[in-house]
């Protein structure tokens, strides 16, 4: 929320009183800062644009995750993705490797 505004697609939800109240969350984002904004220096909003959806890909698709190695038996997040679609196909309105494919669209 921006003042008493709402983005269109955000809902609000209980604020959190401290940043550890929402620790995963908070982990991410400074994940992805660590990542971007604290390492490369923008010239402007589409150079961020741009290397965040890079970071974003890596991440998702590439990244291994030690926590989804022990619960779920994969390593990345994509793999679980992959995972689930093959016991539930009919929740995801795109396979995996399709939105895989779009998300690659001139990244590589």
């Amino acid at each position: 929320m921006i003042g008493n505004i709402v983005p269109v697609g955000c809902f609000p939800t209980k604020t959190p009183t401290k940043p550890q109240t929402n620790g995963m969350v908070e982990r991410v984002n400074g994940t992805i800062k660590n990542a971007t904004i604290k390492v490369e220096t923008y010239k402007n909003i589409k150079e961020l644009k741009e290397d965040l959806q890079k970071f974003l890909i890596y991440y998702n698709i590439n990244r291994r995750d030690g926590s989804l190695r022990r619960e779920l038996k994969v390593r990345t997040p994509y793999e679980a993705v992959q995972s689930w679609f093959k016991t539930e196909p009919k929740i995801f309105k795109i396979s995996p490797d399709d939105f895989y494919a779009t998300s690659l669209n001139g990244m590589v």
